[in-house]
């Protein structure tokens, strides 16, 4: 007995203990690998996208340099100069000014229309450049080369040409060499969070490193970069794939390392930008933690398996001394007192088994009193007397005592109750505080947003009614440039402040809502009447639907607030024009209002974000601006009217409908619901 129910205690205490500890350990190791890899995989996908996106904008900002430089005037006097000595010092000042004024332009040439050099930063003038590339294709446009080494300045660089015209006819050509030691270097060798394991860096088209490397010295345009994130970025780039999905994947890298890696095009230069960091030292945590649990898992074993030993010990040892017990109580000997050591459920046994022997042992005694006192029934009459009185006097006092505890009971239940009522009514006093403060909070929240928008609102109105008037008058093509890009930031910025104010008036309960009876039909009209305009301009054919009169019941000026929202946003993301179809169904209770259109659409799994505060869909698919609040301004004002608000789209380029539904009223010249 001893043996058997001792193992299988300790067998059941190691199954129940050792069985979640294996089930957490493998959910810890294998939830760490997961949210290890997501982590690595988003932050590669982030780099890539953000360097490339980088070396474009400076790639832009070269051309853009360039296009500036060749409509100067000095560059255009020196092509048709009758003072050709004088001339030339001028442009040699204009090129010298040039080069000292950006710190990433190291050469700059002026080539005439017969693509001979004739002004130039270094010696090579009178050089021929008619059959070069740099300026064939300059004769349509500003174009960017190859990076490559200069053989005068000896720095690797990247040449951009520019037509000079006069009188719109092609005279010149415009060279200029930006040092890619000065920005683009710089850029790939910015690693924020991958300096100790990851490397980034371009190849060209041939597969040739064109930036630093990072294991490796004098690469550029030396290392041929064969690996398969390469292979198949340049595979992408020759089918001409500009936009594809960043997948990561593993491989051995040009020095050999285990890697993992993503990577993104420079489309317009055919380069392909490489982002990989190193898997051993990616997972090298996740290594450490399973080291940790090979060290630990041991220890804690023994320790599981004496501790089952020793609570298996604590229960079987009464059933033992219960049982040896019982043998001497079986071979006649009732003075064996039965050990009662435990107040479980052997130990209430124990006691039986003890009151049991106690009246054995009694009624024994009591057999053996009658067969030798036989002849004495007197004494035997007073002598069951007195064990009737003991037994009656035990009753009482054992009913006694059990009174006793039972009010000794009913008092502790009575303080239990009352300090429970106390903490209740304390705890309900802490939350009504709390509730106050709380309001309070929400109050000086509200009070600090209308106060901010007055104040932003202060500057920015004359700037709306300033700027327009002086980019109508300013003569300046760059001046007139970024004044009309600070116009478009501060009609953002108050579209910002309209927007929150609106989120914060119906977050706190303060935005008023007149709701009446409105023909739908009459508001969608009046929008596409207010936006014809914008829809010619943008390209874009409107359809209603709508044929008959539709009543529900709203605050006209919400509707109308939404309505435009929501079709500003489909013109806004229909960049080369498309169709726009209002439509409006009604049942028992209800009309829903559709907003088609056939833009770039909605990937299935973002449908159910775009209400939330802030956030755009996609962006970096496209640049359309937006403050990521008007569907959640229009979702709450319609939860105010009574209506809600969805989203449905089967996927990019494959358009978007968003329907809302509020109350259906009552015509005003019928008491039926319609």
């Amino acid at each position: 007995m001893k043996n058997n129910i001792n193992n299988k205690l300790v067998l059941m205490f190691l199954i129940i203990s050792l069985v979640p500890i294996l089930v957490l350990i493998y959910l810890s190791i294998n939830t760490n690998y997961n949210s290890l890899n997501h982590g690595i995989e988003s932050h590669l996908e982030t780099a890539a996208e953000t360097k490339a996106d980088h070396i474009e904008t400076i790639l832009g900002t070269y051309k853009d340099t360039t296009g500036m430089i060749a409509t100067g005037n000095t560059f255009k006097d020196i092509l048709v100069a009758k003072k050709y000595t004088e001339e030339m010092n001028r442009t040699n000042i204009r090129i010298k000014n040039l080069i000292q004024s950006y710190q990433s332009i190291s050469r700059v040439r002026v080539l005439n229309k017969e693509g001979i050099v004739i002004a130039s930063s270094h010696t090579d003038i009178g050089y021929d450049l008619s059959a070069k590339e740099i300026f064939i294709k300059a004769k349509k446009g500003v174009y960017i080369g190859d990076m490559h080494i200069s053989r005068f300045t000896e720095n690797s660089v990247v040449s951009v040409s520019a037509p000079i015209l006069i009188n719109n006819e092609f005279s010149g050509v415009v060279i200029v060499n930006f040092d890619a030691e000065e920005e683009i270097f710089k850029i790939m060798t910015q690693l924020p969070g991958m300096e100790c394991a990851g490397e980034i860096y371009l190849i060209d088209k041939d597969g040739y490193m064109i930036t630093p490397s990072k294991y490796l010295n004098n690469t550029f345009l030396v290392q041929k970069v064969d690996t398969r994130n390469a292979n198949e970025c340049l595979e992408h780039i020759v089918h001409s794939e500009t936009e594809h999905e960043l997948n990561v994947m593993a491989y051995d890298n040009y020095v050999g390392n285990d890697v993992l890696g993503v990577h993104a095009h420079i489309t317009e230069m055919q380069w392909c930008l490489l982002a990989e960091i190193d898997e051993a030292k990616a997972f090298e945590s996740l290594v450490q933690l399973k080291k940790t649990i090979l060290v630990v898992f041991p220890i804690i074993i023994i320790l599981t398996i004496m501790l089952s030993f020793f609570t298996a010990r604590l229960v079987t040892l009464p059933l033992i001394n219960l049982k040896k017990s019982a043998e001497e109580i079986t071979k006649g000997n009732l003075d064996t007192k039965i050990q009662m050591g435990t107040d479980d459920e052997i130990g209430v046994l124990s006691k039986s088994f003890e009151l049991m022997r106690i009246e054995v042992k009694k009624s024994r005694a009591s057999l053996e009193d009658k067969v030798h006192q036989k002849t004495k029934e007197l004494a035997e009459k007073l002598n069951k007397e007195e064990k009737t009185s003991e037994a009656m006097l035990y009753i009482l006092e054992r009913q006694k005592k059990t009174n006793t505890e039972l009010l000794d009971a009913k008092n502790q239940l009575k303080k239990e109750k009352q300090n429970v009522e106390k903490k209740v009514v304390d705890r309900t006093k802490e939350l009504e505080e709390e509730k106050e403060h709380v309001e309070l909070l929400l109050e000086q929240k509200n009070q600090f947003v209308n106060q901010l928008s007055h104040d932003l609102r202060t500057p920015i109105s004359p700037m709306l009614t300033l700027l327009p008037i002086a980019i109508k008058h300013s003569k300046d093509k760059d001046t007139r440039y970024d004044l009309e890009v600070i116009l478009k930031n501060v009609k953002y910025l108050n579209s910002l402040v309209d927007n929150t104010l609106n989120l914060a008036r119906l977050q706190g309960n303060t935005m008023k809502f007149d709701i009446k009876t409105i023909d739908i039909l009459q508001i969608v009209e009046e929008v596409i009447e207010t936006n014809k305009t914008a829809y010619k301009q943008n390209n874009v054919v409107v359809v209603n639907n709508i044929k008959d009169r539709v009543f529900v019941l709203c605050d006209r000026l919400r509707v109308r607030e939404i309505m435009e929202n929501i079709q500003m946003n489909s013109v806004k993301f229909m960049p080369g024009g498309g169709t726009i179809t209002f439509g409006a169904e009604k049942n028992k209770k209800e009309v829903i209002v559709s907003i088609s259109d056939t833009g770039i659409g909605i990937e299935k799994e973002k449908l159910e974000k775009i209400f939330e505060e802030f956030y755009k869909a996609d962006e970096s698919r496209h640049n359309l601006g937006g403050t990521g609040l008007g569907l959640s301004i229009c979702k709450r004002m319609l939860k105010k009217m009574h209506g809600g608000i969805w989203v449905k789209s089967d996927g990019l380029n494959k358009g978007t409908t968003i329907c809302f539904a509020l109350p259906l009223g009552k015509r005003p010249d019928d008491k039926s619901v319609l």
